[in-house]
Parts: C-alpha cells; structure tokens; sequence
C-alpha cells in the first residue's frame, strides 16, 4: 500500500517487560504497566499506552489469522500480568 511507501516498515516486538516499536525514525519501548489496554478487530490489533493513542499492529503483517490472535492473547497476558504486580 502506499501508506508504507510514507511511512516505511515498522517492527513490534512483544517481551514480558513491555512491547518495542520500532521504524527508521524511530524506536519507542513501553512497559506493560503503562498499557490501559488492548484491543482489536478485523483489521488490527491496538495497543493504547496513552489516550488517546494506540500503537497500531495490522493483521496482514502475520502469516496467519492464528498467528495475529496469538499474539494479540500473548500482550494481553503480559499486560495483565504487570497489572497485578
């Protein structure tokens, strides 16, 4: 698409510490204490460090629906879990 021709590609990394964002300008990285939430629909997965911005990973990035869910049930668990420390 030509959105990524703009803004060229981006990388997320998901850890127990937090998730990496990461572009040619730029690399962002975010405890999981300072997520409000995480959410997603048809077409991506969205992660709101603060409002009212989300980080913004596309389900056409993984080879899979499966793959998309399980990383998106993957930073749900991590967020949680940094919740209840």
């Amino acid at each position: 698409p030509a959105s990524w021709r703009v803004l060229g590609r981006r990388r997320v990394r998901c850890s127990p510490d937090g998730f990496a964002w990461s572009a040619s300008w730029s690399d962002v990285r975010v405890g999981w204490r300072a997520v409000d939430r995480i959410s997603s629909d048809d077409h991506a997965a969205y992660i709101h460090a603060s409002a009212p911005n989300a980080y913004i990973v596309p389900r056409r990035a993984f080879a899979s629906d499966a793959e998309f869910e399980a990383f998106v049930e993957l930073a749900r668990r991590y967020q949680a879990a940094a919740q209840d420390a």
